[in-house]
């Protein structure tokens, strides 16, 4: 049987936008058809025939064996509340709750209303105008005697019947064709639509799905005396069922876009629904509107699929992050015009996700698949599918070509954001890798501590008297930096970098993690026989012998004590040293233990070099002052930077502070002559006078967008820049 529900449909399906829900019928029999043998088999399962009728027509003949051999098939839309995997799908992506029969309640805050499934773009309607096309052929002779001006489906079925292979042949020489009736049934061609919507719309919009959109937009749905759909509304309804590729904005509202060209006119209420295919020029409309219905499913489809997977997760923190993003997509989101709705989506689901730490998560993979996917998905010459940056913020190896393309920018947080968003990141962090976090929480202590002494000792030192007397001079912080606080700092940063060996071999697998655990308990034994050494010292004091060897000749035996510890102190140290480099160079090598060595090398850096080095240099008065004036005067810089940024984008709608963040996109260019002044000289390279000339230049036009990170407001300018081409 089927998946019923997407939590098992994304977990099993790698492609479900490309999933025929048909399948849910659980007929192995069925799922072998070809895309039209499919549709047609569907079809015919759900007309009514009397089998003891006498002289049953092929037609019906077919449809009795369809009934017999693959049973009646739920329709896949759930407009009958059969199909079980499309009615939870409307549930977990639209709260959709099933109601009497086929329709059901939408009552989120922002949009509610009565609504049953509905497939957008008809399979039957496209087969009814393509049959009397490819009959209207002068080499389809044997088909003639069924040519007619209008088809029904027991018409085309008819034909197959007495002629399969003839018809068969016709229609897959228009791949776009065979493309749709395979994409006709997949999760982007489902929605919800007014109660009774479904079963009124043919007669007036003969199933188009643009006329159906421009219907909702002018006039809304009544049935009877009852309003079932305001037409106030339709922003929202594109808006919450994700069908920006079927409108476009202009001039503050959405538009609806026309399939083929004879609805070029369709807002305007002339609308050819019949479309008779009998001229090249409705040959051209008919291939139209396959290109472009096939690829609005397609898009739409990875976008459904990419919030399945994000409904379907099994991660309690993508879970949070999931409940917060409908909150924001189907709440202000719903009242703004997008021009791109679909970047403008992936983009919020996309700064959710930049909070999400755990980059080897499985349901973070597959959502990160199925976003790029939908980035270089180009079903569309007229309009990028996703954003460049917020792939960018996705992916660092786009970063250079999204430089390039100066397609999108995007605004730098404020340091308050930022000291708040690492917190939070560091604490989720602990709960995914505590090793690493506690070696991290060493190395920033051993670095804090170390500048912070610094700073200590050299305050002390201003305090007693500084450079202009005697008794500071005694209390030159460079006197009192090192020692035992040194050989402290040292061991703790050595504690943490072998804490972080013994994550590096937990984690990893195979021989990687054979070499960690050699080279972990070769620098091991080397510890123990350094802590021998004291102990050493220690017990022969008590030997008998030993005292009284060292007495014969204290001076000398004292120093041959010493240098034989010392020396071997020293290969000790070497030989930690050493080994210990192999450990460094694994971990170097997997990307999760860079960041952390680079804290560990700049722990390191800053007790021995960075900090002994400027006490050295501060202690020379007049570079101290000009270091301690710079010092002020970028602070203070630094302050009214953030002030300047967290009340310069205050949104205008929830004003909240440093809330907007500003996107900059390319749109168009043009090619322009751009006015310059030139210098004449003479023969002595003198300037003489000056002169105007046009050169070749370009007008780039820049999308302004400014964007709340907390209620979703969205506004919009245009921006233009003449740049010269030499």
């Amino acid at each position: 049987m089927g998946y019923d529900r997407i939590e098992t449909f994304v977990k099993n399906e790698k492609k479900p936008y490309e999933y025929c829900l048909d399948f849910e019928y659980g007929n192995s029999a069925y799922e072998t058809l070809n895309p039209i043998e499919r549709y047609l088999a569907y079809k015919s399962t759900g007309v009514k025939v009397d089998k003891d009728k006498q002289n049953l027509s092929n037609a019906e003949k077919f449809c009795l064996h369809s009934l017999n051999t693959y049973g009646d098939i739920p329709d896949c839309d759930g407009s009958d509340g059969r199909n079980a995997l499309t009615l939870d799908v409307y549930k977990k992506l639209w709260n959709w709750e099933k109601g009497y029969y086929s329709s059901g309640v939408i009552s989120t805050p922002n949009f509610q209303g009565e609504f049953g499934g509905d497939t957008m773009n008809s399979m039957q309607t496209t087969f009814n105008a393509l049959m009397g096309y490819a009959l209207s052929k002068s080499e389809n002779s044997s088909l003639r005697q069924y040519q007619k001006n209008n088809y029904s489906f027991m018409d085309c079925l008819q034909i197959y019947c007495n002629y399969p292979k003839e018809l068969l042949f016709e229609l897959q020489k228009e791949p776009d064709f065979i493309r749709f009736a395979d994409l006709y049934h997949t999760i982007g061609n489902m929605v919800l639509v007014p109660r009774r919507f479904n079963s009124g719309r043919y007669g007036k919009t003969f199933d188009f799905w643009d006329s159906s959109l421009v219907w909702l937009k002018n006039d809304g749905f009544s049935y009877g005396n009852q309003l079932l759909f305001d037409k106030r509304n339709f922003t929202k309804y594109i808006n919450y069922f994700y069908l920006w590729d079927y409108v476009e904005s202009v001039n503050g509202e959405y538009r609806v876009k026309p399939l083929f060209n004879s609805h070029s006119n369709i807002e305007n209420g002339n609308v050819d629904n019949s479309l008779p295919w009998t001229n090249i020029s409705n040959e051209q409309a008919l291939k139209q509107f396959l290109k472009n219905a096939c690829e609005n499913i397609s898009k739409r489809g990875f976008f459904m699929s990419i919030l399945m997977r994000l409904r379907g997760a099994d991660n309690p923190k993508l879970k949070e992050i999931s409940d917060e993003y409908f909150n924001i997509i189907q709440g202000d989101f719903l009242n703004n015009v997008h021009m791109d709705g679909y970047n403008d989506a992936v983009a919020i689901l996309l700064r959710l996700l930049e909070n999400f730490d755990d980059k080897n998560d499985k349901d973070y993979k597959l959502l990160f698949d199925g976003i790029m996917s939908l980035y270089k998905l180009n079903v569309n010459s007229d309009r990028e599918s996703i954003s460049k940056s917020a792939v960018h913020n996705f992916n660092q190896k786009e970063k250079a070509q999204n430089k390039k393309n100066n397609d999108k920018t995007k605004k730098k947080d404020s340091v308050f954001h930022n000291i708040k968003h690492r917190i939070k990141l560091r604490i989720e962090k602990f709960k995914t890798a505590p090793l690493e976090s506690i070696c991290n929480i060493l190395f920033l202590s051993v670095l804090a501590f170390s500048v912070g002494y610094g700073v200590f000792l050299y305050i002390r030192y201003l305090v007693s008297g500084g450079y202009d007397s005697i008794t500071g001079a005694e209390y030159l912080p460079i006197k009192f930096y090192g020692g035992n606080i040194l050989n402290t700092l040292f061991i703790i940063d050595l504690i943490g970098f072998l804490l972080l060996c013994v994550s590096f071999a937990i984690r990893e697998k195979k021989a990687k993690k054979v070499i960690m655990i050699i080279a972990l308990t070769c620098i091991a034994v080397l510890c123990v026989l350094c802590s021998l050494i004291p102990i050493g010292a220690a017990s022969l004091e008590y030997n008998r012998a030993f005292m009284q060897w060292f007495n014969g000749d204290t001076v000398n035996n004292g120093y041959m004590i010493n240098y034989l510890i010392d020396a071997f102190a020293k290969i000790l140290l070497i030989g930690v040293s050493v080994i210990a480099i192999l450990p460094l160079v694994l971990m170097l090598l997997i990307k999760h233990y860079r960041h952390y060595l680079k804290v560990f090398g700049l722990s390191l850096l800053s007790f021995f070099i960075i900090v002994p080095l400027i006490l050295n240099i501060m202690q020379i008065k007049w570079v101290a002052v000009i270091l301690v004036i710079a010092l002020v005067i970028a602070v203070i810089a630094y302050v009214f930077s953030e002030i300047h940024t967290i009340i310069k984008y205050r949104c205008p709608a929830c004003k909240k502070i440093d809330a907007l963040m500003i996107t900059r996109k390319l749109i168009n260019e043009e090619d322009i002559s751009i006015k310059v002044q030139l210098e004449n000289r003479n023969n002595s390279g003198e300037i003489v006078g000056h002169s105007e000339q046009y050169i070749p230049g370009v007008r780039k036009t820049y999308e302004i967008t400014y964007e709340c990170k907390f209620c979703g407001y969205i506004n919009k300018e245009l921006e233009k820049e003449d740049c010269k081409k030499i």
